[in-house]
């Protein structure tokens, strides 16, 4: 899969979230505007 510079930069930052800390995961999407 190839990833422009402005998809890979949103998914890492997803990526780091979801490994960061406990819950940040659930509370980011949670919060998550719809």
């Amino acid at each position: 899969m190839r990833w422009s510079e402005a998809g890979s930069d949103a998914v890492c930052h997803l990526r780091a979230l979801y490994l960061s800390q406990p819950g940040g995961w659930g509370d980011y999407w949670k919060n998550y505007p719809t």
